[in-house]
């Protein structure tokens, strides 16, 4: 098997290093407010957190084939710049926060209701499935709150950036990799 750049990724010792590298970086920035205001500090930690990240979902894509993994970064891109516009049109945070908190109820309950009948005829695909798209679901929920925190809001767009920086790029790794889940097709 020859040594490609998704092998070295994927191996063994980069994946550990890559993930005490992403906690160590991770926990820095979000307990030391000192670290997240100095300024040439946070960025350099921040690309650490980034290249760290970036290698890790490296090494998880090396074992999908290259359409599923671009069908991901598409449905990606899709949902991102959904939630984008729409924290864009939302005035009213109160009545934004209230109306996801309901389409994630009301989501569940659907999921609940098509959940069952699938596990008693025994199709864990559809479960799987399900399972990603509530996980697709709570992440968008997630990076709207963030959005419109950070964006109508401006309660840590001025001081916080790297904060909100953090948890928007969580947010979004999560969504990535519950649609990875989702259309992920081994080779």
């Amino acid at each position: 098997m020859p040594m490609t750049f998704g092998n070295i990724c994927a191996s063994t010792i980069c994946q550990i290093s890559n993930i005490f590298i992403y906690l160590f970086t991770f926990i820095a920035l979000m307990c030391s407010k000192g670290l997240r205001m100095a300024v040439p500090f946070n960025y350099i930690v921040l690309v650490i957190f980034t290249v760290s990240m970036s290698l890790m979902v490296g090494g998880w894509t090396a074992y999908l084939t290259p359409a599923s993994v671009l069908m991901a970064f598409g449905v990606l891109a899709l949902v991102l710049t959904c939630i984008f516009l729409s924290v864009l049109a939302t005035p009213n945070m109160m009545k934004a926060v209230m109306g996801v908190c309901i389409g994630i109820i009301c989501a569940l309950i659907l999921q609940l209701i098509i959940t069952i009948p699938l596990m008693i005829s025994g199709y864990f695909e559809g479960i799987w499935i399900l399972y990603c798209f509530l996980g697709v679901l709570i992440s968008s929920a997630l990076i709207y709150i963030d959005l419109f925190i950070v964006m109508l809001a401006g309660k840590y767009a001025m001081d916080e950036y790297i904060y909100c920086a953090l948890l928007l790029y969580i947010d979004i790794i999560r969504l990535l990799l519950y649609l990875l889940a989702m259309f992920g097709k081994a080779k």
